[in-house]
Protein backbone atom coordinates (compact mmCIF):
# COMPACT_ATOMS: atom_id res chain seq x y z
CA UNK A 1 0.00 0.00 0.00
CA UNK A 2 1.23 3.31 -1.19
CA UNK A 3 2.22 6.03 1.75
CA UNK A 4 -0.07 8.26 0.09
CA UNK A 5 -2.69 5.58 0.45
CA UNK A 6 -2.41 5.73 4.08
CA UNK A 7 -2.03 9.55 4.49
CA UNK A 8 -5.56 9.71 2.75
CA UNK A 9 -7.08 7.29 4.73
CA UNK A 10 -5.95 8.92 8.00
CA UNK A 11 -6.75 12.61 6.30
CA UNK A 12 -10.32 11.05 6.05
CA UNK A 13 -11.00 9.97 9.63
CA UNK A 14 -9.49 13.52 10.52
CA UNK A 15 -12.36 14.82 8.75
CA UNK A 16 -14.30 12.38 10.46
CA UNK A 17 -13.42 13.53 13.65
CA UNK A 18 -13.71 17.09 13.03
CA UNK A 19 -17.34 16.31 11.81
CA UNK A 20 -18.39 14.60 14.61
CA UNK A 21 -17.12 16.83 16.65
CA UNK A 22 -19.06 20.01 14.91
CA UNK A 23 -22.59 18.21 14.72
CA UNK A 24 -22.15 17.57 18.64
CA UNK A 25 -21.38 20.86 19.35
CA UNK A 26 -23.98 21.93 17.72
CA UNK A 27 -26.45 19.37 19.08
CA UNK A 28 -27.02 17.67 15.76
CA UNK A 29 -25.85 14.41 16.97
CA UNK A 30 -26.53 12.30 20.30
CA UNK A 31 -23.39 11.95 22.77
CA UNK A 32 -23.23 8.13 22.21
CA UNK A 33 -22.79 8.11 18.61
CA UNK A 34 -20.05 11.31 19.09
CA UNK A 35 -18.33 8.50 21.59
CA UNK A 36 -18.76 5.67 19.11
CA UNK A 37 -17.41 7.71 16.05
CA UNK A 38 -14.31 9.24 17.81
CA UNK A 39 -13.72 5.44 19.77
CA UNK A 40 -13.68 4.17 16.03
CA UNK A 41 -11.38 6.67 14.69
CA UNK A 42 -9.11 5.98 17.31
CA UNK A 43 -9.28 1.99 16.80
CA UNK A 44 -8.52 2.91 12.93
CA UNK A 45 -5.33 5.27 14.09
CA UNK A 46 -4.04 3.33 16.90
CA UNK A 47 -4.17 -0.56 15.36
CA UNK A 48 -5.51 -0.33 11.89
CA UNK A 49 -2.99 2.17 10.20
CA UNK A 50 0.22 0.88 11.45
CA UNK A 51 -0.51 -2.75 10.67
CA UNK A 52 -1.39 -1.49 7.57
CA UNK A 53 1.81 0.42 7.34
CA UNK A 54 3.88 -2.47 8.80
CA UNK A 55 2.49 -4.46 5.63
CA UNK A 56 3.40 -2.03 3.62
CA UNK A 57 7.22 -2.00 4.35
CA UNK A 58 7.22 -5.83 3.90
CA UNK A 59 5.49 -5.75 0.73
Amino acid sequence: MKPIVLKGIGIFFMILVVAAMTLFALGRIPVLTFWIVLALCGLVAFVLLPRLKKRAEII
